[in-house]
């Protein structure tokens, strides 16, 4: 007879070891998609050489920016305060 050794989430929750990389790692992700995304909109010439390209990837840029780094951050601080 096999056992198995996965456990379920209720025993591994809440983490309580040291989450600090993860945090820096989070953070760096969002500074990385906030260059990003302002770079495409700041400069769409330069970063997308054609107008469907510009147009579609744009709206991505705004997207992300507005949506995207909201919810990063919001889940950064509700991590942060183990919520």
């Amino acid at each position: 007879m096999r056992v198995s050794n996965h456990r379920s989430p209720s025993t591994i929750l809440p983490v309580t070891r040291n989450l600090t990389a993860v945090y820096i790692s989070s953070l760096v992700m969002v500074l990385l998609m906030t260059v990003a995304s302002l770079a495409g909109l700041l400069y769409p010439d330069q970063l997308y050489p054609t107008e469907e390209l510009q147009q579609s990837f744009m709206a991505t840029d705004v997207v992300n920016l507005f949506i995207g780094l909201p919810i990063l951050l919001g889940s950064i601080w509700f991590a942060r305060q183990a919520s």
